[in-house]
């Protein structure tokens, strides 16, 4: 995704509106010590706290590189490109992954938004 927005290619993947897990780098890894130093049992999951589409989080990059998010890439390309499997696993199935454990737990996210996440790890444009 940053390749491609970097290029000024981005846009929506398939319909945009599937729903993807996402987290920063800095939260997982304060998550994971979290874990373990909370001691937490049993499944955890580490996702963002907030719902957010694919739209949500190209639209996000493509505002903090400043460069435009409107060029969709068709379902049938993505599976023509990836195969049917690859495409569906990794593009255009929703996963709205919520992180109870770790919410219950008292964890705290730095980036409550992927907005938040996409500021911390990609530097804005000039």
């Amino acid at each position: 995704l940053l390749l491609l927005t970097r290029l000024g290619v981005a846009g929506p993947i398939g319909r945009g509106t599937q729903v993807w897990p996402w987290i920063s780098l800095d939260d997982e890894v304060r998550a994971i010590r979290h874990v373990i130093d909370a001691r937490l049992t049993g499944p955890v999951n580490l996702a963002g706290p907030t719902r957010a589409t694919a739209d949500d989080l190209g639209f996000a990059l493509a505002v903090r590189m400043n460069r435009p998010f409107l060029l969709r890439a068709p379902v049938w390309g993505m599976r023509l490109v990836l195969g049917p499997d690859a495409t569906e696993a990794l593009l255009t199935s929703d996963a709205h992954v919520v992180p109870s454990a770790l919410l219950q737990s008292g964890f705290e996210f730095s980036h409550p938004t992927v907005e938040d996440a996409v500021a911390a790890a990609v530097p804005a444009a000039a």
